[in-house]
Formats: C-alpha cells, sequence, structure tokens
C-alpha cells in the first residue's frame, strides 16, 4: 500500500492533494481543505474520485516535524510534500 500526501498549511487552514494507492485495489485520489481544531489537529474534508465515483469524506489529520497521522494511521513527514505558503 502507498499513500501519497502534498499539503498546505497557512493560519489555521489546511489544504492539498491525496492519492491512497493500496495493494490490488482501486485508488482514491482527490484534493481536501480544512482547518485546525486544536493543536496539530485538522478536520477536512477529502474529496476523491474512486472507481470512476466522485465522492467525499470526513477525515482528522494530525502531524508535527516527525509525522503525520490520518485516521489513526502514521505516516513519516518525510513520506509528506509540505508546500511552503507565501
Amino acid at each position: 500500500d502507498s499513500t501519497k500526501v502534498k499539503v498546505s498549511v497557512k493560519d489555521n487552514l489546511i489544504s492539498g492533494t491525496m492519492e491512497i494507492l493500496p495493494f490490488e485495489k482501486d485508488s482514491s485520489k482527490g484534493t481536501f481543505k480544512g482547518s485546525k481544531n486544536s493543536e496539530n489537529d485538522y478536520d477536512v474534508v477529502f474529496d476523491y474520485f474512486q472507481e470512476g465515483q466522485k465522492d467525499s469524506k470526513k477525515l482528522t489529520f494530525k502531524f508535527d516535524e516527525k509525522e503525520m497521522e490520518i485516521e489513526g494511521q502514521k505516516y513519516a513527514t518525510e513520506d509528506i510534500t509540505m508546500i511552503p505558503c507565501k
């Protein structure tokens, strides 16, 4: 399995793209956006396509400089692309 995430954070807002690529299953690709609800904790809506169908779901993101957690699944931040805001 593989998950690719690109994240942009500005003030209390978060947005980006995510690809969920499970082994031998259909992938989910889309965008997300949301806002901070507590320290290092963001509520987002992930709008995505899977099997040619559009769908959306609410997710919780938590992260710091060492790892990111999406709905309980942890990822090393070296696997996450952080996009600087201007």
